[in-house]
């Protein structure tokens, strides 16, 4: 049975696989391996770009990197600004807190003083900002993830299973009102995941820009994110479609 008769979802699955392990892909050469037309492999490329997966480009498309922190950092800094105001408010006096590697959480983590917390993040930006802010920094460890900066694999979500959280705050490569948080990579979606399962609550921080953005992995559905930080007011009509899921502010 050749892949295209197994259907859309198994060949855009072996598309992506081509696409990772190779960087591009050659549209009438994908079109032999995959024993489909070219039109059908042209409709795979512009659902996979529709979910940012990948990037056409002529005659076929390459793979879609995650961005590497230091340029994530540099983008939407008011936004961040404001969204890590909003989540001072949800931080507790004391306790454990665990936090992301992303860069709008790295923001938060600048703007506190919690001596009376413990707080464990697999991000290592996110842990040197907290030193001398919080009681205790724990950083998981794990493999290196450069692009996302992160450590993830088994190491990582061990270390994030051992301890249980009062809160945790992440946000997402984008958010969609349908499948939930999305994440650029499957392994830092990954460590996303433990970070639910070890947690009493999940506040999701992400500003305008990630509403609706496509990505590669699901991390957290909607029912599996307490609260939805935004810098937007919470009544702007934009944060409708989440509105009935989640609590915002």
């Amino acid at each position: 049975m050749s892949v295209g008769s197994l259907g859309a979802q198994v060949r855009r699955g072996r598309i992506r696989d081509l696409l990772a392990s190779g960087g591009s892909l050659d549209l009438s050469w994908a079109a032999d391996e995959l024993g489909v037309s070219e039109m059908t492999i042209r409709r795979d490329l512009l659902e996979l770009e529709r979910q940012g997966l990948a990037r056409r480009v002529r005659g076929g498309a390459v793979a879609v990197a995650p961005e590497l922190f230091e340029r994530r950092a540099a983008q939407h800094h008011t936004a961040k600004l404001r969204i890590a105001t909003k989540l001072r408010t949800l931080l507790p006096a004391q306790g454990v807190v665990a936090m992301d590697s992303s860069s709008t959480v790295h923001r938060f983590a600048l703007e506190i003083a919690a001596p009376e917390i413990t707080v464990l993040t697999p991000g290592i930006e996110t842990f040197q900002a907290l030193r001398g802010r919080v009681g205790r920094a724990l950083l998981t460890g794990g493999e290196w993830e450069e692009a996302t900066g992160s450590f993830i694999g088994p190491l990582a979500v061990r270390a994030v299973d051992a301890l249980h959280a009062d809160v945790t705050f992440l946000s997402a490569s984008g958010l969609d009102p349908e499948r939930g948080a999305l994440e650029s990579t499957l392994e830092n979606a990954e460590v996303k995941r433990a970070l639910r399962r070890s947690s009493a609550t999940v506040v999701l921080a992400a500003d305008a820009s990630k509403l609706g953005q496509p990505a590669a992995a699901l991390a957290l559905t909607l029912a599996e994110i307490d609260v939805l930080v935004t810098d937007l007011d919470p009544a702007d009509p934009v944060l409708d479609p989440y509105r009935a899921h989640l609590d915002l502010l």
